[in-house]
């Protein structure tokens, strides 16, 4: 009885095996949050490649989502992508939609976000404010991925405030995946589109050595230059200089 039974577990064993081997049949599924362009049940395998979704990076360009750090200013492939791309005004319906929910309509809160969704690609490197508005949306449904897409497609499209507010997204860790570098070349970004913040933040990073290496040469110029642009913290900090 023993042979038999141990002859019958080597044999399902191979059958085992042999499966394995052709389990080609049968693709992993990589389980992932449900985005706009994500189909429902948010299951996406291995030959589905093409399928995509804010949360993954990718709803648009990559070019216009990532390496934000490493896209100097006149990058020649944004430069293409823009060129390619409509503008668009923010809707008139989405801007009433996101002002009742700023008051409270919880109807008009969920409106606003299909509308945001369904209209995702009209967030463009030509269409900023559009990308800014739906980040919006995003941040006032706990959506901060969705919403830090947004914001470094605008900072992308040389949209200051956009590069600041996506910063600040990375600044605050709570929903998006810490990235000091990334945040470090969002607020540099902004800080040469002139945004007086921004230049003000970077200054401390500066003045601190925490967030950057310790420079106060660099601390001082940065100083000067969001006090010329209006920030009359960084004057007072400048003054602290002389």
């Amino acid at each position: 009885m023993k042979t038999i039974f141990y002859s019958m577990l080597i044999f399902c064993c191979g059958l085992c095996v042999s499966y394995g081997q052709n389990g080609n049949d049968l693709p992993p599924v990589e389980v992932i949050r449900i985005g706009p362009d994500t189909p429902s049940g948010g299951i996406k395998t291995t030959e589905s490649k093409n399928e995509k979704s804010w949360d993954m990076l990718d709803e648009l360009h990559v070019d216009e989502l990532t390496g934000v750090q490493n896209t100097p200013l006149g990058n020649q492939q944004l430069i293409t992508s823009k060129s390619r791309q409509q503008a668009y005004q923010i809707d008139d319906k989405f801007r009433e939609m996101l002002t009742q929910c700023i008051n409270n309509n919880k109807s008009m809160c969920a409106q606003a976000l299909a509308f945001a969704d369904k209209n995702s690609t009209q967030c463009n490197l030509n269409s900023t404010e559009v990308c800014r508005a739906y980040a919006q949306i995003y941040l006032l449904h706990n959506q901060r991925q969705k919403a830090l897409n947004a914001r470094q497609i605008a900072c992308n499209g040389d949209n200051a405030t956009a590069c600041f507010e996506a910063w600040n997204l990375y600044e605050s860790g709570r929903g998006v995946k810490k990235n000091p570098k990334q945040g470090f070349a969002l607020l540099t970004r902004s800080c040469d589109f002139k945004n007086a913040q921004a230049c003000y933040q970077l200054a401390g990073y500066y003045r601190t050595g925490v967030g950057a290496e310790l420079n106060l040469k660099k601390a001082k110029e940065l100083y000067s230059k969001s006090c010329d642009l209006g920030n009359s913290d960084a004057c007072d900090a400048y003054n602290e200089f002389l």
